[in-house]
């Protein structure tokens, strides 16, 4: 029996709907048997482009969702419990694996390689080789082309079919760019 393929999730480069999906992943896995972890690159928000790829930033959008959830970063010291559903950053996971990832704003791999001092791709391995059965990456890179994504890697493993994408996340209802908005100009 072969492992699943990890999931491209697109969505449209907002927050609600990144958590949306993410929330259905986790709605669909949750149980007293199945860990799930989100993973973030950040413990604190570190420049005006960080403040969603942060432990906090995700851990209390799903504590405010109703969801029982640990959240954990390296510079607490020792890992206390984890939940079934644990928030925390690439650096805090080594050593650790889960039955589901989810990786959100995987979109801004190359802009946090090249921008942010403390993420190297190495901390990206990490958190790619964290799971045992699903590997879910939420994705706004192929939104601006369909064809092509800014994320070399990302778009040969879509064409050599490694990845599936799951695009029901673009198109939702009050989240399309193409909906008309109230303002004036």
């Amino acid at each position: 029996m072969s492992a699943p393929k990890p999931i491209v999730i697109r969505t449209n480069a907002n927050d609600e709907v990144q958590k949306k999906a993410m929330e259905e992943v986790i709605d669909l896995f949750q149980s007293d048997t199945h860990n799930i972890v989100v993973l973030v690159p950040l413990e604190n928000e570190v420049s005006h482009i960080s403040g969603n790829q942060t432990v906090d930033f995700w851990y209390n959008l799903l504590i405010n969702d109703g969801y029982d959830c640990s959240k954990y970063t390296h510079k607490k010291g020792e890992i206390g419990v984890i939940k079934n559903i644990h928030v925390t950053t690439f650096k805090s996971v080594k050593g650790l694996e889960f039955d589901t990832v989810i990786i959100p704003n995987f979109d801004l791999f190359q802009i946090n390689l090249d921008g942010l001092n403390t993420v190297t791709e190495n901390d990206y391995y990490v958190a790619l080789t964290r799971t045992r059965r699903n590997l879910y990456l939420i994705d706004d890179s192929m939104v601006e082309d369909n064809e092509r994504c800014s994320l070399p890697f990302l778009h040969n493993a879509v064409t050599n079919h490694l990845l599936e994408v799951n695009d029901e996340y673009l198109k939702l209802p009050g989240f399309s760019e193409d909906e008309p908005d109230d303002l004036p100009f």
